[in-house]
């Protein structure tokens, strides 16, 4: 999710992630457990014009999908790991 997003914008994507953080809070789940499956970064203007997308931010966000960290994160979680 960029921070410019033309798409979602970043005030949509922090009312779903509030939505499902107090979601998983009425679930039972921990903040640690939320923390664990639960993650919002909008990376500004400059991150992504260091990586070639200086408009459509929606579609250029396919750039993160380069970096490694985040991937790392995503293929390290499992939804059995995070049950309570």
């Amino acid at each position: 999710m960029a921070e410019h997003d033309e798409y979602y914008g970043s005030q949509r994507a922090w009312s779903a992630y509030n939505s499902l953080h107090d979601a998983y809070e009425e679930a039972g789940w921990s903040e640690e457990q939320i923390s664990n499956v639960l993650q919002i970064q909008t990376p500004n203007d400059e991150w992504f014009a260091q990586r070639g997308v200086t408009s459509n931010y929606h579609g250029g966000g396919n750039v993160v999908f380069g970096e490694d960290n985040v991937l790392n994160w995503v293929l390290s979680h499992t939804k059995e790991e995070n049950e309570s």
